[in-house]
């Protein structure tokens, strides 16, 4: 006899406005605008929409979003990003996070359990398992050197993200993620500090990050659902990385002066030297086993490659209309 029990299809951070469904795919329209796409082989995708989208079709290579307060709708073509893909990994291995190091050519895919290191080739280098992982209370990527930093309550070890060997086994913390001494008291217990730029972002164990300038000026909370894992600099903006309750990992691009949301970057793992444009690629990690980089261009690159393409010549009335649809 079937129970006709329930499975977890698809989910969204609000309240949805509209779905639909096509081969196991799901287009989810939410109440505040945002649009998404889940899929069971990719990361999902995320779109902003100045209106609600109450109209909602997905098919096999194209998709429509439409509001009952616009006179256009929008039909997305979906594209073969397999042309990115630098490099796969063996999908079955678990890990929490993952790095990148352009400048020593290795990837880091870790977690509380253990590490993996792996060239551009996807070729894998070393693999180690942590001493009691049981008793670990935070592992770390450093920025600069591309290691792991495992600590326990009074010891520390620190592993080589170029070979995976063990570089330093020490007694005493190593937190440097001192929480200033203006961020109220009830975040504190539990919280992480990330000094970046001239801001500091304060993570705590329960609730919503901050921002604060360093001389005490709260600048933005940040409401969105997950724990701020690390905060680092990308070119002139900030990248906030972020897990969500379901494991999942993705990164907001900030601006340098507002620290408002520019975009969502599922996957991120870090930035490797640039196009022909000179814009940096970023890495990401697709969640099935694929690593792909794509640019990250400002808005005077883009109007320099539209130039590029145009050639000369103005816009067609058809594509004025279609680019203002969009």
């Amino acid at each position: 006899m079937k129970t006709g029990s329930l499975l977890l299809a698809a989910s969204a951070s609000g309240r949805m406005a509209a779905f639909s469904e096509n081969a196991g795919s799901f287009l989810i329209c939410e109440s505040q605008g945002p649009y998404r796409f889940t899929f069971s082989d990719r990361n999902a995708l995320v779109y902003s929409s100045d209106y609600v989208c109450h109209i909602a079709y997905l098919g096999e290579n194209f998709a429509l979003v439409g509001s009952y307060d616009s006179k256009t709708v929008r039909v997305l073509k979906l594209a073969d990003q397999s042309e990115k893909n630098i490099l796969e990994y063996d999908k079955d291995y678990k890990f929490s996070e993952a790095k990148i190091n352009s400048e020593t050519g290795r990837v880091v895919l870790y977690s509380y359990v253990g590490m993996r290191v792996l060239d551009l080739s996807g070729n894998i280098i070393a693999e180690e398992t942590f001493p009691k992982p049981l008793e670990i209370i935070d592992t770390k990527y450093d920025q600069e050197t591309g290691n792991i930093i495992v600590m326990y309550d009074v010891t520390y070890l620190v592993y080589s993200g170029t070979d995976g060997s063990l570089l330093e086994a020490g007694e005493g913390s190593l937190s440097v993620f001192d929480i200033p001494e203006f961020v109220p008291a009830g975040l504190i217990p539990g919280a992480e500090a990330y000094y970046c730029g001239d801001y500091v972002f304060v993570s705590p164990a329960n609730g919503d990050a901050l921002a604060y300038t360093l001389d005490g000026r709260l600048v933005r909370t940040f409401t969105e659902k997950g724990y701020m894992a690390e905060v680092n600099r990308l070119g002139n903006y900030f990248a906030a990385d972020y897990v969500s309750t379901s494991g999942e990992r993705y990164t907001y691009l900030l601006k340098p002066d507002t620290l408002e949301t520019l975009a969502m970057l599922p996957g991120f793992l870090g930035e490797i030297t640039g196009d022909s444009f000179g814009s940096p690629l970023l890495v990401l990690d697709d969640g099935h086993g694929h690593l792909r980089a794509v640019p990250l261009r400002d808005t005077i690159e883009l109007t320099e490659m539209a130039r590029e393409r145009l050639a000369g010549r103005t816009l067609t009335p058809e594509e004025l209309r279609i680019f203002r649809a969009g």
